[in-house]
Parts: structure tokens; sequence; C-alpha cells
């Protein structure tokens, strides 16, 4: 190990004096425009006037370079054309001939070109002149950051797609293919991929790296073959990617966990930035495919606890786990305003299959959480009723029948024949016959206005497809007697305006009479009362609602109290409570909060050679092993009162 050291230290110390024997371009802190030469002797030419066109280009342009060439004897031109990247550093080489195409050069680059006047015989002076490449808009790609999608597996048994975080079961001794899935990739960039087996007893196990040219922003690719050939034990296979002009920012890692024999190994899970149980934390709260009543799939992504003024990117992936394949892949880039964005894209037009959507959220560049769910497109089945209800409009004080009819057939003739029935007395209360043609997937069929008394109760419906009986269904209800009460009583937060709120419904209350709904906002560390109010009024309607809006509650437990009066006597009292384990942070939040635009240089001929040095190290190759991206998946619940977005982005 000590010779390789001194051998490795002594190739270190000679390509350093190689390199500071070999000259390099002068720095170039700003951006000069000269054309340097001298009083050449009789027969020595000379360059000068060097010209770079167009004088302002943009990435993607192709630039030339002219000049004037003079020789006192009359010898033809024979100078050369050579290019140059100045970084701080000084520049280096990138071409020959009189033009280059800037398509794989960076927005804010400094080019040279530099000409050495020769005559065929005798050199001459060199001539320069320099230009700043500009950002093409229109023809230049954003800055992507490379995601690992997903990674697969068609050497082993294993088949199923396998994404962040999942554990899969292999035998002791197998041989398996790195296949994995990338999305966002920088298109002519150069990646390095590494991908490695470790456990917490032996370390690293196996290891296979490799470099790739992104050829389209989307690709699939196979790491080789791996043979696994270890006892039983949890492992945790790490897939790593970054790409080589931007090691620091652009990368991304992938995790899963290997249960060779029976285990019972755990997820790899990592934390992320935030607590992902904080409401005013930021995070995707959820993501879903659904399929529409006109039979095209949509998706729908939420985040919430976002900080006003900070930049936000949202990654979002549709996969076809059956082809596999990525069927849609978007970036959608905001500085927020509030509290939380809702995100919509129609039209997917999946066929039959397995799909899943990942959406992942960033925070000024640093990933914060992501969210996975899936769902099975089917072939729709026969037309039928799926439910025929009896419910209760507590408004109004009576009863109607809701029906659904699903999975029509365009352009087929349906009817619906629906009846209630007061069950005891074999009584049609009411009935109804409607007729459409499909156009939609799902019928809703809504027959109401019934005042019913005490009993038992049963909604019939029957289903014909052009004039043939296909279905029936019935729901039946037991109508009973209800006294005044409060139904619901919430202390709600509200994810756009970044503040609470409460919700209290009364229902079940007597037109005529007077009621009295008493509410108490309080912290139940102190007991103290923050805020209290009390509503009177006759009723007109059997409900009534009431919500306290833009309440700000700190850290702690908070309890809502309702009670309700009719005529003076008290029929109910509901409590419910909630804790705020978090806040906002004040201390962080900014509206001045622009990323500063990192260094984007290519590597010197000086750093492609230590990382050439660097390669040969095993220990500095696991530093950049240790190097991981944080993904945990976090769902949470939907409201049914939610409040209306008031910041949505749809996609068509």
């Amino acid at each position: 190990m000590e010779n390789s050291r001194g051998r490795i230290a002594g190739l270190m110390v000679s390509i350093l004096v190689m390199l500071v024997a070999t000259p390099l371009a002068t720095s170039a802190s700003a951006i000069p425009v000269f054309s340097t030469g001298y009083s050449s002797p009789p027969d020595y030419p000379v360059t000068s006037n060097v010209v770079i066109s167009p004088s302002h280009p943009v990435v993607g342009d192709e630039i030339s370079c002219s000049y004037d060439f003079y020789d006192q004897s009359g010898d033809p031109d024979h100078s050369t054309i050579s290019w140059q990247l100045i970084n701080t550093t000084g520049g280096y080489f990138i071409a020959n001939g009189s033009s280059i195409d800037t398509s794989n050069f960076e927005a804010n680059s400094v080019i040279e070109c530099y000409v050495t006047a020769f005559d065929g015989t005798n050199n001459g002076n060199t001539a320069r002149n320099q230009i700043l490449l500009g950002d093409n808009i229109s023809r230049s790609l954003p800055d992507l950051v490379p995601s690992i999608v997903y990674m697969r597996d068609n050497q082993s048994s294993l088949s199923d797609l396998v994404y962040d975080g999942d554990i899969i079961e292999m035998s002791h001794k197998e041989e398996f293919e790195w296949n994995i899935s990338l999305m966002k990739l920088n298109q002519n960039k150069d990646f390095r991929i590494i991908a490695y087996i470790s456990n917490d007893t032996t370390g690293i196990l196996s290891l296979s790296s490799q470099y790739i040219t992104a050829t389209n922003q989307n690709q699939t690719l196979s790491l080789g073959k791996l043979s696994f050939e270890y006892g039983d034990g949890c492992y945790v296979a790490t897939i790593m990617i970054y790409q080589l002009q931007k090691p620091g920012i652009y990368k991304d890692s992938f995790n899963f966990v290997l249960d060779v024999g029976d285990n019972d190994c755990a997820p790899y899970v990592q934390e992320g930035k935030y607590n992902p149980d904080c409401v005013t934390c930021p995070k995707v709260s959820w993501a879903y495919i659904y399929t529409t009543n006109t039979a095209n799939q949509n998706f729908e992504v939420k985040t919430t606890g976002l900080y006003p003024g900070k930049e936000y990117s949202l990654d979002v992936v549709v996969i076809n786990e059956t082809t596999p394949s990525i069927v849609y892949a978007e970036s959608y880039d905001w500085n927020t305003n509030y509290g939380a964005k809702r995100i919509t894209h129609y039209n997917l037009n999946l066929s039959v299959g397995d799909y899943c959507i990942i959406a992942s959220l960033y925070e000024d560049g640093e990933w914060i959480n992501s969210v996975r769910s899936c769902r099975t497109i089917e072939a729709p089945d026969p037309p039928e009723i799926q439910f025929t209800y009896i419910r209760y409009n507590d408004y109004d004080i009576n009863y109607y029948v809701d029906t659904s009819v699903i999975n029509m057939v365009f352009g087929k003739s349906y009817t619906l024949d629906v009846e209630l029935v007061n069950n005891s007395t074999g009584y049609v209360i009411m009935s109804q016959n409607d007729t459409i043609n499909a156009s939609y997937l799902n019928w809703r069929h809504y027959m109401g206005d019934a005042n019913l008394t005490v009993g038992y109760y049963c909604a019939k419906a029957k289903l014909y497809e052009d004039g043939v009986f296909i279905d029936e269904r019935t729901g039946c209800r037991t109508v009973i007697e209800r006294n005044a009460t409060i139904v619901s009583n919430t202390i709600r937060y509200n994810e756009y305006s970044m503040d609470y709120w409460t919700y209290s419904k009364v229902s079940y209350l007597t037109p005529g009479e007077n009621y009295q709904m008493v509410l108490t906002l309080s912290n139940i560390e102190n007991g103290n009362n923050i805020i209290v109010e009390s509503h009177d009024w006759v009723a007109t309607y059997g409900a009534k609602t009431f919500r306290m809006n833009d309440i700000d509650l700190p850290i702690g437990e908070f309890c809502l109290t309702a009670v309700l009066y009719e005529n003076g006597t008290e029929v109910d009292r509901r409590v419910s409570c909630r804790k705020v384990i978090c806040q906002y942070d004040t201390n962080t939040m900014s509206v001045d909060t622009g990323a500063q635009d990192e260094e984007d240089s290519e590597p010197s001929f000086i750093e492609n050679v230590f990382e050439a040095i660097i390669d040969a190290v095993a220990e500095i190759i696991t530093e950049i092993f240790a190097e991981s991206k944080d993904e945990s998946d976090e769902t949470s619940e939907t409201d049914e009162n939610e409040v209306i977005d008031t910041e949505t982005t749809s996609t068509e």
C-alpha cells in the first residue's frame, strides 16, 4: 500500500512539473479586445485585426474568425487559427479552424481566437481577440438536475420496477444487471454514474462506474452485470449520477435494500430537510392519477407549507410500469406568494397498464421530499349502477335519491328508472324516468325534494342500454326523529394563506325556534381563551355553519368548544383539539431569495489530471459514495371541506 501511494505521489509530482513547464494562456479577469504583434524582421509574416463574427454570439451560434495578413516578400498566407476557452485560471485549447460551433459551451463563457502568422517557411506573430458567449433563451436548454427515476433488473428473478427506498428479495448467489431510467439530463453533457453495494459490517462489496454523454433528457441504460455472492443480511444498493461540469450541484442518488435470505429488512428511508408532520413545512402533500368522465387521465399534485419568496421546483414523472417507460416528465418552477400550490395536467391518454406518478419538491435547489402513488388503468367494465342512496338535505330539510351510473359506452342510449318507496306500506312516493345518449363515462342522477316522516324507505333504480335491461340496484334508509345537534367542529389549517380557521356546523334545526351557538377557542396549556363568539338566530333552515378565519396560532395545543342552545336550553356540546407542532420560521423568510449563480466553468487540464489521480484512489472514491440525497415519501389526508385554491397551475 505504501509503495502504491509512493508511486501515485511521484506521478503527481511529475505531472505538476510538466504542467508548470507547459505555458498556459494568460489569465483573463476581464474581457479585453486586443491585437498583439511585434516589429517583424524582413520575410517574417504579420497578422493583425482579428475579428470574431458575429460580434454578440449566443449559445448555439457558429462563430468565425477573420484577420489581416501581411508578408513583405509576398509569400502566401498559411497562418493557423486556434480557439481557447478562457476561465479564471487561464485558458485551454478547444479547437482549430476558422469557425467553431458553440452548442456545447455554457452561456457567459469567454472564447478566444488566436491566429499565428505563417508564410509556409517562417512563423510570425500571434494576434488575438475574445468574445463573451451570451445565453440563447430560444435555443438553450435550461439547467436541469439529473434524476434517477427507477431501477430494474433483467438478469435475475427480479422483474418489478424498484423505486427509491424499496426492498427487494435476492438469493445468495445471483447475477443481475443495473438498468436505470433517468430524466432531466442536460443534453450533450457528460455524466458519471456509480453503483455499489454495501452493508454496515463489510462496507462496500461491489462497484461499477461508467461515463455517459446525454443524447436525450430521458434515457434508460444498463450499468453492467454485477455478481452477488454474499451471505444472509440486509444490504444497501446505491446508484449515483452527477454531471461532470457541475458535480457538486447537478447530482442525484438512488437507494434500495437487498434482503438476502429472510431478514425482514427495513426500507431505506432518510429524513428530509423539514419535519414531514409539520403543516407549515414545505412538502408534496399528495400526487395521484385519475380517470376523467371523458375517459382520459389527468394527474394532480399539491404542495403545501411553502415559504413566500422562496424558489420552488417540482419534478413530476409518470411511469408506465408495464412497458416500462417514462410517459410524462416535466419540471415546474415558481417563486411562491402563497403557502400552497396545486398543479394539474390534463389528457394523459394512458393505455391499459400499471402507472405510477412521482412528484419531488425542491426549495432553492435543495430536495425536500417525494411522493409516489400508483394505479392500474383497466379496460372498462360493463355499464352498471354503482349505487343508489337516499340522502338528507339538512338545509332544506328534505330527502333526495342520488344514483350513479358508471362505464357507459359512448354513443349508446341509456334509460334510468328510479322510484322512492315507503317500504312499510309499499307506497311509491315519487318516480322518474330519464334517458341520455352517452357522451361521458359516468352519469349522476338526482331525484329529490321528498318530505319523509319517520319510517323505512327504499330507492330502486333500473338501467337500460338501447332499450335492453342491464342492471338494477336498491338502497334503503331508516328515517328517525332527530334533535338539533352539532355535526362538525374542527380547527383547520389554511395552507394557502398560512393561518388557521375553524369550522362548525349544526343540523336538524326546527324552523322558527331560537338558537344560540357559543364558540370558544382556547389554549389548553395556559387556559387562556383566544376567541369567544356567540351567535343568536331564529332558524329558517335546518342547518347553519360558522367559521372563524385568519387565526395565528403559536406552537402548542388548542381546543375549540362549541355549545348549542335551543330556546335557552343547552342541547349539544362538542370539543375538538389540535396540536401545533411547528410554525413558519420568519427568520428564514425573505422576498429577496434569488439564488446566486454557481460557477459554471469547464475543468482545466490540471483539473482533468487530478480527476484521473482521484479515480485511482479507492479511499477518495468511497468518500464520493458517502454523498447521498435524502428522499422520503410523505402523504397526508385531504380535507373534505378544503379551502378553495388561490394558486393553481394547469397544463394542457
